[in-house]
């Protein structure tokens, strides 16, 4: 999906004719502006090797130093907190925590992941989405 200017409908319409009437005068334009022959199969990086930010969400139980042993976790791997939202009840209750990273290696957030997953507070298996930056 694509957003943004010269997304709309009546810029779409227009590149559709335009392309439609390119076809019909007979000319063509190599995929991706390079002619097939001259493309090459990119080589594949192991997904612990992928760097960006991700997205985790953590169950714990409300109580002080809680955040301080999750934050530990992200410290030891060297991973960046961009952003973190706790919204607490009472005192033992179940919460959910929220946060966002800086870009950092996959494989680092994962054992930070492992070290969350480990804490005596945290009880459900921590949640990880990557946030793609186009």
């Amino acid at each position: 999906m694509f957003g943004g200017h010269g997304a709309g409908a009546g810029p779409t319409a227009s590149a559709v004719v335009a392309d439609l009437i390119d076809i019909a005068r007979g000319r063509g334009l190599p995929v991706f502006g390079v002619p097939a022959d001259n493309l090459t199969i990119p080589r594949a990086v192991p997904m612990a090797r992928r760097f960006g930010a991700y997205y985790i969400r953590l169950m714990v139980v409300d109580r002080p130093g809680v955040m301080a042993d999750v934050t530990a976790a992200l410290r030891d791997e060297r991973v960046s907190v961009e952003a973190l939202i706790q919204r607490g009840r009472n005192p033992g209750d179940l919460v959910p925590v929220v946060l966002t990273t800086h870009e950092t290696e996959e494989a680092a957030m994962l054992r930070a992941l492992a070290r969350m997953a480990a804490l005596e507070a945290v009880l459900e298996p921590p949640h990880m989405i990557r946030i793609e930056r186009l």
